[in-house]
């Protein structure tokens, strides 16, 4: 199996940092290179399916 590495430092080690870019209103999650903070991804904030699920609780539909 590959080992994920950072295009900057080659680092293999990475974390999720909340932040609110700029000019933004909501928050995301920045995956970063923990070693050189290069950003390789992001996440939303919030997970979308399972709010999605308690909406559905909350009106009395079925869950999947």
């Amino acid at each position: 199996m590959a080992v994920s590495k950072c295009a900057k430092c080659d680092n293999t080690v990475f974390e999720m940092i909340e932040k609110e870019p700029v000019g933004s209103e909501f928050k995301v999650m920045f995956i970063q290179c923990a070693r050189c903070g290069t950003v390789v991804g992001i996440h939303d904030y919030y997970n979308i399916g399972a709010m999605l699920n308690n909406i559905k609780k909350h009106m009395g539909m079925p869950v999947q």
